[in-house]
């Protein structure tokens, strides 16, 4: 190990009320999405503590891996003006920006839209701007190139680029967006590391590919990943990444969200889905649209008992069995395709893979078909409260990694029983002879500063932010 290399951090869903870094009112009911929380403002305090630790006068690479921008639940001005507030944070009082300029940023499925807006830059500049008259044009790119090197062709965000342009500390910074992977290699290529958010893991965001499977089942699975975006990607921006920018109707969906821990009413919500997604979705045969309805109302019904509960709702294991099946297919067909593209590439005896997406942190290890060894799993976890009762699996994360491409996670907090607080340790899916989580678990003391008062602050937040829950549950049910 030489020093810290990335800090990746996942699902902070910033401006959305169930996010334990929003800003609430002092009866806990209101959001203040142009106020900053105080447990942001420690959060952010102990990022910049690691961005220093184990420093080598390199600052290291801040990894962004989806679900940052709530946009299906909030605003785009609310989940922007969250962010800014967020990079003021981490600038600190001393406006000293802690990490590489250069931050990357992966789409997940709550601020999917922010890959669309990536995606038609690349089209209209890259590729449209350099065509020439009559020339037959090709369609989008679905994906970006996932390694880090010369070819991986990031795509500018304009949007976070221009939202934090006011503050002075954020001179020169930049924000590179990567979809749906990014993955480093050590210098023999023998260690990766790979990052995702993690939403295609999970059924429910291939439901079109479901959906097609069912009609057409000679068609079989997406065998790339940019076919399995092109299409899920329209029903994944659809629904969990548009929805904030809906008016009324967004705000209306968003009481959907806190009851989707109801079977019965996700039920009922996807009835509603299918008479909406019937006109969007033209059959191959000559079908009658009432048909089509019928078929689609009857296919989300068939399909409403396997998707009534989100993987953030099951609190009995860090992985449910959907999930589990969903990361094996990713990491096997997925993934492994797109090391195979790498040149002169063999796969990598020594894999990780990053995600986060469930907010059930866990670290371990398993044996996946096409690798040599078992992988390293690191989840980060997440920063929201979204069940009516705590569960000792929720929690966040920073998943660290150095030089070296050791990986760690420094879990920052968990869910527990407020008789029982959290407290900050570090983790790693292997501990032995993994010389980044020695140095971390030697340096980082939970009863110290600042990581006693972030557990504290956690505490108080998860608590505040489930009366702002169960308040607007209540409210709507009442």
């Amino acid at each position: 190990m030489k020093c810290l290399r990335y800090v990746v951090i996942s699902d902070l869903h910033l401006g959305a009320a169930n996010s334990i870094l929003t800003c609430l009112s002092a009866d806990n009911r209101e959001t203040r999405p142009d106020e900053t929380s105080e447990f942001l403002t420690h959060f952010a305090a102990c990022l910049r503590e690691l961005a220093g630790a184990l420093d080598d006068g390199r600052r290291p690479t801040l990894v962004l891996n989806g679900d940052i921008l709530e946009l299906a639940l909030a605003g785009t001005n609310e989940a922007t003006m969250a962010f800014r507030d967020f990079i003021e944070a981490l600038c600190g009082p001393g406006g000293d920006w802690p990490f590489d300029e250069k931050v990357y940023y992966l789409p997940g499925n709550h601020d999917h839209h922010m890959w669309n807006i990536a995606r038609e830059k690349q089209y209209r500049e890259n590729y449209l701007a350099g065509a020439g008259a009559g020339e037959y044009l090709k369609p989008e790119f679905q994906t970006t190139n996932m390694l880090f090197d010369d070819a991986l062709n990031p795509i500018p965000c304009d949007l976070l680029d221009l939202a934090i342009r006011p503050l002075p500390c954020a001179s020169g910074l930049s924000f590179l967006t990567v979809y749906p992977n990014f993955a480093v290699l050590d210098r023999d290529r023998g260690r990766c590391v790979a990052f995702h958010h993690g939403h295609y893991v999970e059924s429910i965001y291939s439901l079109m590919t479901t959906f097609k499977k069912m009609l057409f089942p000679s068609d079989g699975d997406p065998g790339r990943i940019w076919e399995l975006e092109a299409e899920n990607g329209a029903w994944i921006d659809f629904f969990w990444s548009a929805l904030g920018r809906s008016g009324q109707v967004g705000k209306d969906l968003e009481l959907v969200y806190d009851k989707m821990q109801s079977e019965r009413e996700f039920e009922v919500m996807l009835g509603r889905l299918a008479r909406s997604l019937a006109p969007m979705i033209p059959p191959r045969q000559a079908w009658s649209s009432p048909i089509w309805a019928r078929f689609m109302g009857f296919a989300f019904k068939h399909l409403a008992g396997s998707f009534a509960v989100r993987e953030v709702h099951r609190t009995g294991s860090v992985l449910s069995e959907d999930a589990q099946t969903g990361l094996a297919k990713y990491l096997e067909t997925y993934l492994l395709g797109e090391l195979a593209r790498i040149k002169d590439l063999q796969v990598p005896r020594d894999m990780t893979f990053v995600f986060g997406h469930t907010h059930k942190p866990f670290e371990a290890t398993r044996g996946f078909k096409g690798f040599p060894s078992p992988v390293k799993l690191l989840n980060s976890g997440g920063w929201v409260v979204d069940t009516r009762t705590s569960s000792p699996l929720k929690g966040g994360a920073a998943i660290l990694v150095d030089d070296e491409l050791n990986v760690a996670s420094l879990r920052m907090y968990d869910e527990r029983d407020p008789q029982e607080p959290s407290r900050v340790c570090v983790n790693a899916a292997e501990r032995k002879e993994n010389p980044l989580f020695l140095a971390l678990d030697g340096l980082i003391d939970p009863e110290a500063a600042p990581w006693r008062m972030l557990s504290d602050l956690a505490d108080q937040a998860i608590l505040a932010h489930r009366q702002n829950l169960l308040f607007h549950i209540a409210d709507e049910q009442g």
